[in-house]
C-alpha cells in the first residue's frame, strides 16, 4: 500500500470514528464539535485524492 492509500484509509477511519462517537452522545455540543472533525476528515481525504490525481512525478521513469 503506498502512503497516499494509506493516508486516504486513516482519514477515512477518523470520518467514521468521529461519526460513530457523534451518534452516540446525547450532548448537543460535542455532536456538533465531533461531525465537524468528520466533515474536516472528508476535505483531508478529497484533498489526498487532489493529490495522487496532480502527482505526475509518479509516472516518471527513473533516470541514472
Amino acid at each position: 500500500m503506498n502512503i497516499y492509500k494509506y493516508a486516504m484509509k486513516m482519514e477515512k477511519d477518523s470520518e467514521n470514528y468521529y461519526n460513530e462517537l457523534a451518534n452516540k452522545t446525547d450532548d448537543a455540543g460535542l455532536r456538533n464539535i465531533l461531525k465537524m472533525l468528520a466533515s474536516d476528515e472528508v476535505k483531508h481525504y478529497n484533498i489526498i485524492e487532489q493529490m495522487i490525481k496532480t502527482d505526475v512525478s509518479a509516472e516518471l521513469a527513473e533516470t541514472s
